[in-house]
């Protein structure tokens, strides 16, 4: 367990996430990655937070980084932790072409969780009118999936 008390130096990967570079950003997007499937809640914190920035996405560059900042959180231990916030950019995030990646990637990450734990959330999307009858579709789809295998 003492392999997980690394020495976290958050301005290092502050500065990083906030450059102009984006080979800088993924670099520290990847080190970051690594420290949250160490459970290091700091790192969660920080490249959650640089996540959040980027909402809603604007091209499909962004989608793409979105995308993969989502996967480096994904191994986090306490998940259920980001479900509202990434349902939250949906309702925030234009359905097209160029941000399918995003919904694509939230909706397998939501589908990966406790149904108990995305219901509400999922009922939110149902009644709402900024999602359409495809993605409603796609959240029954994940019910009855999810229904079947309890």
């Amino acid at each position: 367990l003492e392999f997980r008390r690394v020495l976290f130096r958050s301005d290092k990967y502050k500065s990083a996430l906030a450059s102009s570079s984006v080979d800088t950003q993924k670099d520290a997007i990847s080190s970051l990655g690594g420290l949250v499937a160490m459970d290091n809640s700091a790192a969660f914190d920080l490249l959650f937070g640089f996540l959040m920035k980027l909402v809603p996405p604007q091209n499909s560059d962004t989608t793409k980084l979105m995308v993969d900042v989502l996967r480096k959180l994904h191994p986090y231990q306490n998940r259920k932790k980001l479900i509202g916030p990434l349902v939250d950019t949906l309702f925030q995030t234009e359905s097209n072409q160029q941000t399918r990646g995003w919904y694509t990637a939230v909706f397998k990450f939501l589908e990966e969780c406790d149904l108990e734990e995305t219901d509400k959330y999922f009922t939110k999307m149902k009644e709402s009118d900024h999602f359409s009858y495809r993605i409603k579709k796609k959240i029954d789809d994940i019910i009855t999936r999810a229904s079947h295998f309890r």
